[in-house]
Order: C-alpha cells, then structure tokens, then sequence
C-alpha cells in the first residue's frame, strides 16, 4: 500500500498544542505529553498507510481513530490524510461538530 501525505489543520495543531501543554503544566513534567505525542504520531503513521483504520463519525467521509481518549478525527482525499482535529472525548461533541463544519 502506498504511503499517503499527512496534512495538519492549523485548528487541529492548536489542539495538539493545547493537549500537550495542558498535561505538561498538570504533570510539572513532559514525560507524558512526550508519550502521548508518540503514540499519536504512531497512530497517524499507521493512518497513512490504512486509511480505514479509523472509525465512521457523523460527517460524511470523516473517520476518528482513539488513542488515550483522545480522537484523531481525519478525512481522506486521493493523495493526502487531513488531520482535522485531535478531540478530547471530554469535550462537548456538539461543540467539536461546530468547530468541524465553521
């Protein structure tokens, strides 16, 4: 299978951002914010790859794949991933679908 191009939303960069700070400043370390970036880089190599890996969401042709509570919620064109968002399943899923269609 050939390999597809990673796209980040500068929205789902904020998240990233704001997950991994957020543990950094609960933890006074960056052991577990090192550790979750890890893990969601290797879930995203693996998307690259199987891009069905992920489950269905409510959006048309838009997929979540889970690691850690969190959701890597993605979209696949012909020649790329768009990584969409990073949510927290905390979060108010009406809020995220809003943030998701804007």
């Amino acid at each position: 299978m050939a390999r597809k191009d990673i796209n980040w939303t500068e929205s789902a960069l904020d998240e990233l951002y704001e997950i991994l700070n957020f543990y950094t400043i609960r933890n006074k370390s960056t052991t577990y914010s090192e550790s979750l970036l890890y893990e969601i880089d290797k879930r995203i190599s693996l998307i690259s790859i199987h891009t069905k890996l992920g489950h269905f969401s409510d959006m048309e042709g838009v997929r979540i794949l889970p690691v850690r509570g969190l959701g890597i919620i993605y979209k696949e064109a012909s020649t790329v991933i768009h990584i969409l968002s990073i949510w927290d399943f905390r979060q108010d899923p009406n809020h995220r679908i809003d943030q998701l269609t804007d």
